[in-house]
Formats: structure tokens, C-alpha cells, sequence
């Protein structure tokens, strides 16, 4: 909690209620202890208790100007005024974009590490369980080339077993790959999608269109 400081009914400055407070008869006390004070009692001492309004924003069209102070009672409402951002249509566009490729890269790596449905079971599928299904269908690869006897009991997300042979391993390695790739490839075309617009609002079309196609998208 952060107190204001007033003085002939302008706020002073914030105390972000941290250390030592000093009274105005020159008694240091704690904040936390003025925190225990009763309204009447910290304005006799000039103190305000600030309750913060910060309305939600789109930051690529607008910002914040410097706060505003009114005092009602005991407490100091501190506001935060929105005023326009003087972008052109350019400069909005490379702002547009940018947030963009975050918010698909985003998206992309989320769903690389959800779990992956493989022979009527799921199969942990993040970056340490992509690694192992890589290193074991390597070797089934190698002991099925070698004609050698393979088997390996994979344990699934519900932690029951998974047992797979030489065929089974590898067709894991290649259910996990092709997962990545889908996903590489959706990720890459959306970003071009959104790279080629010509306009700010054609940048925004495109994202709510990769957004409406992935809802998990924020």
C-alpha cells in the first residue's frame, strides 16, 4: 500500500508505506504502524491512503500522461489520464508486427510441449521428453537396421507402461516430429501473413484471424 502526503490540500509526494515515517512534531514511527492508524488519525498527520485507477489500455494506441490527484475523505484517488500515441500508420505497423511474432513464437512453443495422443495413450511430449523419444527412436532405428531385437516400455502421462518395438519407437519419433513440424509450419505462415500486410489495421486483421483459429491465443 502507498500513502500520499498532503499538505494545504495538495499531495506533497508518495510514500510507498516502506522504512520509517517522520510526524510533523518530529516522532519517527514505522509504516506499518501508520497503517494501523484510523483515517481521522493519519489525516491529522497529513497522511492519505492512495487507491490507484489505471484503466486497460490497447498500449500500441495509447499511453499513459503523468497521474492526476483527488482527495475525498481519508483516502487519494490517483488516476492515470489516457492521452493517444501520434504514431504513423508505418510505425504502427512495426509495432504491430513485432508484438505479433512474439505472440505466435508464444504459441508455437506452448503447443510443442503439450502432451502428444500416440497408440490410444498420451505421451509426455515437452522439450525433455522430446529429446528421450529422439534418442530411443534413434537406436530402434539402428537395431532394426542391424536386425537386432528391440523393446522399449514407454511410460505414458498417466504413468501406465507403453510397450514398443523397433516399429512402434520409431513411428513415436515420427508422430513427435511431424507434431513439431505442423507446428513450425503454422507458426511461420501466420507470421507471413502478418509480415505482407500493408496497413496497420490489415496487421491487426491478420492476427484476430490466427487468433480465431487458435483461441488458446490471449
Amino acid at each position: 500500500m502507498s500513502y500520499a502526503i498532503v499538505s494545504s490540500g495538495i499531495v506533497a509526494r508518495e510514500e510507498l508505506g516502506n522504512g520509517d515515517f517522520v510526524s510533523p512534531e518530529g516522532i519517527s514511527t514505522s509504516w506499518q504502524s501508520v497503517g494501523l492508524w484510523s483515517g481521522a488519525e493519519r489525516m491529522a498527520a497529513g497522511i492519505y491512503e492512495v487507491q490507484e485507477v489505471v484503466p486497460a489500455i490497447d498500449d500500441l494506441v495509447f499511453a499513459f500522461a503523468p497521474p492526476t490527484y483527488a482527495i475525498s475523505g481519508s483516502i487519494v484517488t490517483k488516476t492515470f489520464p489516457v492521452v493517444p500515441k501520434n504514431w504513423s500508420d508505418s510505425e504502427m505497423q512495426e509495432q504491430i508486427k513485432l508484438r505479433a511474432k512474439s505472440l505466435i513464437n508464444a504459441w508455437r512453443d506452448d503447443r510443442m510441449d503439450n502432451p502428444l495422443p500416440f497408440s490410444g495413450k498420451i505421451v509426455e511430449a515437452d522439450a525433455k521428453s522430446r529429446e528421450k523419444i529422439t534418442g530411443a527412436a534413434l537406436m530402434a532405428l539402428i537395431a532394426q537396421s542391424t536386425g537386432q531385437l528391440y523393446s522399449q516400455s514407454w511410460t505414458c502421462a498417466d504413468n501406465t507402461q507403453l510397450t514398443l518395438d523397433a516399429v512402434g519407437m520409431i513411428s513415436l519419433g515420427s508422430a513427435c516430429f511431424q507434431k513439431i513440424s505442423s507446428l513450425h509450419a503454422a507458426a511461420v505462415s501466420a507470421k507471413d501473413a502478418i509480415s505482407n500486410a500493408t496497413s496497420a489495421q490489415a496487421c491487426r486483421s491478420a492476427i484476430e484471424s490466427f487468433k480465431s483459429a487458435n483461441p488458446i491465443v490471449a
